[in-house]
This record gives C-alpha cells, sequence and structure tokens, in this order.
C-alpha cells in the first residue's frame, strides 16, 4: 500500500493517510471489549442437566408446609342418636394436625368433641319395674379420636384448596338421661370411620380459614341404643408454620 502526501499550503502542515489510519486503529482496538474465545463444545459446568432444570422447575412452586386446624364444629345426631337427642348440638370442637407426606398427600391425627343436648316437657320413664314421671333431660357427649389422611387439591400457592379426606379411629360416646332426681348413664367405645370434604381459602401465607363437613359413622352402641353415628359442620382457622 503506498501513501501519499497532501500540501495544504503554506499554513497548514502536510499530513499523512497513513499515520491517520494508525491512529484511528490504536483507538478502534482500546475501545474494543476483550472477549475469550469459546470452546467449540459446552463443558459440563457451562450447560444445565435436565435434572437440574427439573429441580429449577420445581423450585418455583411453594412447597407443602404442615396444618394445623383449631376449628368449631356444629353436629346433627342421624339414625338412633337422632331419636334419642334431635336438636342440632352447637357445642363441639376439632383439631387436626396434618404433616405432608407427598405433594397434595398429608397424614395425620385428629381430636375433638361434640356435646348433644335436650329437654322434653313432662314424661313418663319406664323402669325396669316402675315408672317416673317428669321433665326429661337428655345428653350425649362424643369424643372422637383417629388418624387422618387428605389430599389437597391445586397448588400450595393456590388461593383456594378443596380437599377429600377420611379419619379412621374410635369414639367414646355417653348417654346421660335425667327425670327428678334419678340419674341414668351409659357408655362405650366404637371404631369410627368418617369420610371428610372442605375448602381452605389462604388469608395469608400461613394463615388459611377452613370450611368442612363430615359423617361421622361409629360403632358405639351405649345402653339400648345402636350405631350413634352423626354428621358435623366445622369452621376453623389453620396454620401452616
Amino acid at each position: 500500500m503506498t501513501c501519499s502526501r497532501t500540501n495544504l499550503g503554506p499554513k497548514k502542515k502536510t499530513l499523512s493517510w497513513c499515520g491517520a489510519l494508525s491512529v484511528v486503529a490504536l483507538v478502534w482496538s482500546a475501545a474494543a471489549p476483550v472477549s475469550r474465545a469459546q470452546p467449540l463444545y459446552a463443558t459440563s459446568s457451562d450447560t444445565m442437566t435436565s435434572g437440574e432444570a427439573l429441580q429449577s422447575q420445581q423450585g418455583s412452586y411453594r412447597r407443602e408446609l404442615p396444618m394445623w386446624t383449631f376449628g368449631y364444629s356444629m353436629a346433627l345426631g342421624v339414625g338412633d342418636l337422632n331419636d334419642y337427642v334431635q336438636n342440632v348440638s352447637f357445642r363441639g370442637f376439632e383439631v387436626n394436625l396434618l404433616w405432608p407426606l407427598a405433594r397434595s398427600l398429608f397424614v395425620g391425627a385428629s381430636f375433638g368433641y361434640n356435646g348433644f343436648y335436650e329437654s322434653t316437657g313432662s314424661e313418663t320413664y319406664q323402669l325396669a319395674s316402675a315408672a317416673v314421671t317428669g321433665k326429661l333431660y337428655r345428653y350425649a357427649d362424643a369424643w372422637p379420636l383417629a388418624a387422618v389422611g387428605r389430599y389437597v387439591f391445586a397448588q400450595p400457592e393456590s388461593m383456594f384448596r378443596p380437599y377429600l379426606g377420611l379419619q379412621m379411629g374410635a369414639t367414646w360416646i355417653q348417654t346421660t338421661t335425667l327425670v327428678t332426681d334419678l340419674t341414668f348413664q351409659d357408655s362405650q367405645v366404637g371404631f369410627l370411620l368418617a369420610p371428610e370434604a372442605g375448602i381452605l381459602a389462604h388469608l395469608s401465607k400461613a394463615v388459611a380459614a377452613c370450611l368442612a363437613y363430615k359423617f361421622n359413622f361409629t360403632t358405639a352402641s351405649p345402653g339400648d341404643r345402636d350405631l350413634l353415628s352423626y354428621s358435623s359442620l366445622m369452621l376453623g382457622l389453620t396454620l401452616q408454620p
């Protein structure tokens, strides 16, 4: 390559075109970022394996947390229990402590109480060898204790999460009849099988409102009454620590 000189006149200096190109090349090389040559094949440290990608995707979801539910329970007797006490029970509570076994699947324990009460007008109560006339007061107290399995639908971060569950255990039921100054009591422990259905409505990340229906089938048959089963409705709060 040949360079030419240009005469700019007596008051201007002669500038070499080759010198100008050299200055531009130096400025360009100084301003350009330094880049490292990339290998032809990516190494294991530069790529994400399929397992890591799956873990990254799963990590974007909120993991399952334990569920501790404390609720107020109302109940209504069925069968012989309804014949004995027809009123709705407004005295009850239920406590559920559940831990996640897998995604959406929980296991744990449940404990509760429902107290039934009814008073009638003056009636005749038949004894073994006599009869007593007076106002009757009837009470039935149920104390269930059971293991719980529950499947909760939707993702942990969802606002509403319906669920289905099954409780299996035992129930202690005691019946008490009061007439004048006489008291008659019977009690028995029976097998308990209680399917349940409910829904959780998250109020925050750690607190949810809970509404659940449960049918408590029990073999407890105190006195001359048979299979004192009942249905219950529970409204409570679920904590997820």
